[in-house]
């Protein structure tokens, strides 16, 4: 399905532009950021080393091995950061912050 997908689908959109140093550097929140090693749609180690120069309160991981469709090849491990970087990142919650 994803072949036919990419072989058959024209974006009528644009494709969104990547943020600007200045709008990264100005993000108020905790980021959690997901790269795939090995997308075709991006430079992973490039785009990581943007992010951890530039973002105030990261956490981000580049998964080795892992394709653009990195919530299907790894559902449950990213589930569970997803859900640890949400739950330490619970402005309702007062425990201290650990990282």
């Amino acid at each position: 399905m994803i072949s036919e997908a990419t072989e058959h689908y024209a974006a009528r959109l644009p494709l969104p532009q990547r943020p600007s140093t200045e709008q990264l550097r100005s993000l108020p929140m905790s980021v959690y950021v997901a790269m795939a090693a090995d997308s075709s749609m991006h430079d992973s180690a490039a785009a990581t080393q943007v992010a951890r120069n530039n973002v105030r309160d990261l956490q981000i991981r580049n998964w080795p091995g892992a394709t653009h469709s990195l919530p299907m090849e790894y559902p449950e491990r990213l589930n569970r950061e997803l859900l640890g970087f949400v739950a330490a990142h619970d402005p309702t919650d007062a425990r201290p912050r650990t990282r």
